[in-house]
Parts: structure tokens; sequence; C-alpha cells
């Protein structure tokens, strides 16, 4: 019988957030110890951005934070970085403007932090307002750290490059929202594909695969989109029950009701061939507080069989809590039926 989920708040507040900064997509996992490690964007309200939204991701960087319990948390730094800009393309960093978007799993004895990375073009911009953003291209790139015993990072994230390319006109823009999964075969990096054009449309989602003996790559690209949604998507979210994979996946709706950001859930036998179970499996938008979810993260459990338990969304204050207009992170209880 087919694994069906609903989402239920843990509470009525924001249980993480980085205020005066503002966490958008986060990326969770809880250790053999029973440890959380969380990974965000940080936001930075008081930078010097050329984009017009400070909430945009697009210069962030990924700061580190762990916690016992999902209520006290430490701080671990900034420990993705924005790459170097020399003032002209061909010798700067693919990800001179920024980092984001990060997604995380362990394989082995390391801890794979996958993210996007934005560039090679001037920091300082102007960037054009299109939802295509052909002016700003970005792939995903991959970190890696030792992890200790209980699959905890144990040193620094170093980064090894991108591992996707523009060889196909689905990807030919830019590339976000990286969710990586392990088995026991392979390294399986579920993500956003965009295709030219200025609807939502043209996102699809894809899938790059390396041997789990080589979860640094390079990465084989699967040469087509492995689900695109009548009206386009975003933000996979892929993890295994037994013989089954579950995807929870932003579907952009043709009419206005849904509001453009609805997420379905999605199931497979072969992680290229999926097929859609629930069309309204979590609502992103709601009258409180603010303007309703930015993004959605299970927090993934590694070393657990089973599907994810908690999962983490991103929330505007609206005031109630102290700072508003500043993301944070609320907490849901994904229940099984």
């Amino acid at each position: 019988m087919d694994l069906k989920f609903t989402f239920r708040p843990v509470g009525d507040a924001p249980v993480f957030s980085i205020a005066p900064c503002s966490t958008r997509m986060v990326t969770a996992y809880e250790d053999r110890a029973g440890r959380y490690h969380i990974f965000t964007d940080v936001c930075d309200h008081e930078r010097d951005t050329p984009f017009e939204n400070k909430l945009d991701s697009w210069d962030a960087e990924i700061g580190y934070y762990s916690s016992p319990d999902l209520k006290s948390f430490t701080d671990h730094g900034v420990v993705v970085e924005k790459g170097r800009w020399s003032g002209d393309p061909a010798t700067s960093d693919l990800d001179c403007v920024g980092v984001a978007s990060p997604g995380v799993t362990v394989a082995g004895d390391k801890v794979l932090l996958f993210h996007a990375g934005r560039g090679p073009v001037d920091p300082a911009g102007p960037f054009q307002p299109t939802l295509d953003r052909a002016d700003l291209p970005g792939q995903v790139f991959l970190s890696v750290a030792d992890a200790d015993e209980n699959g905890a990072p144990a040193g620094p994230f170093v980064k090894q490059g991108p591992i996707t390319d523009f060889g196909a006109p689905w990807r030919s823009i830019r590339h976000d929202d990286p969710c990586p999964v392990a088995t026991e075969d392979e390294v399986l990096v579920f993500y956003k594909g965009i295709g030219s054009g200025k609807a939502y449309g043209n996102r699809v989602a894809a899938l790059a695969r390396a041997p789990i003996d080589r979860p640094a790559g390079p990465y084989t690209l699967h040469p087509d989109p492995v689900l695109s949604a009548p009206s386009g998507g975003e933000i996979p979210r892929v993890f295994r029950v037994g013989e089954t994979w579950h995807m929870f996946y932003v579907r952009y709706a043709a009419d206005s009701q849904l509001r453009g950001r609805v997420f379905g859930h999605y199931t497979a036998t072969d992680p290229t061939e999926w097929t859609l179970v629930d069309d309204r499996l979590y609502e992103s938008e709601s009258p409180k507080p603010g303007q309703g979810a930015a993004d959605m993260c299970p927090i993934w459990s590694p070393f657990a069989p089973g599907p994810p338990k908690l999962a983490f969304a991103a929330r505007l204050d609206d005031g109630t809590y102290g700072d508003a207009g500043r993301l944070k992170q609320w907490l849901f209880e994904i229940q099984q039926e």
C-alpha cells in the first residue's frame, strides 16, 4: 500500500532563527547520536546588494548550526563562502555571486554538502528581474567534509567544484535546489534545471549520480528531465522507503487558485520515472504569519530506516516574534497514513 503523508505544525512559533539575518532554504539531518546538523542560506539584511529583494538568496553564503533538540542551537559559522570575482568572468570563480540552496547527506566517512553556485558574472550587477535569470547562470556544486563516528562534520568543508553542466537545452541557464540521497550503491542528486523562457514552465527536476565509492564525482547527468510538471516545478525533496522512492515537489499551477506554491507527492520504483499520488501534500500559502512558507525541507535521517518525521518551513516573521521581515524556520511533523 502506498504511503501517504500529512504535515502538522509543531507549535505556532518559529523554532530556528538567525535574526537579524534571514534563514531561507535549509537542509538538515540527524546523526547517529541524535544530534541535528542544519545548513542554511544566510541572507544578511545589512549587506549592500544589487538585488531588489534582500530576502533573495542569490548572494548568500552557507552557515552551519547544530542542535541536540531543535530548541537550542550552536552556531558554527559560515562553512561555504562565495567565490572570488576578479573583474573578468573568464578568470573569476563560477560561484563568485553567491552560494545557496544547500542539500546534505552522509556517504561513508564523508559529509556531502551540495549547493547552488551563482556566477561567473559581476556581483555588483545590475541583474535583470526575469524569471529565467539568463543574466545570472549557476550550477550545482559540491563541498566535502570528513565525518566522525556519528556521521557529524569533523572538519572544514572543501569545495570540489560543479557537478552539473549546461549540455542540454533544459539545463542551459541555471541549476538549483539540490537534494542528495546516498544508497548502498550510489549518490543521487536531484535538482532543479532551468531552460530558456520567461515562465515557470521551463523548470524541471533533473538527476545527477555517482558511484558510492566515488562520492566526489565526476557525476553523470541523466540525459532528460526526470520530472516535468505541467506548469513547471522546483525544490525536489527525495527519499526512499524500501523499494519505493518518494518526492515532495513544488508544482506551479496554471490557474491562480493555488497561488503558485503547492508541494505534490510523487512516487517511483525507478528514480527517473515518477507518478503523482497527491497534488496537495503541503500548501505553502498561509495567512499566518506574514506571507506563508518560502521553502520546505524534511529533516533527513540517513542512519535510520523509514521516512522523515520532521520538516522545516521558512516563513516571514510579521513582527509577532520580534523581527519583522526576517525569514525564520517553523517546524512541522510529517505524519504517515
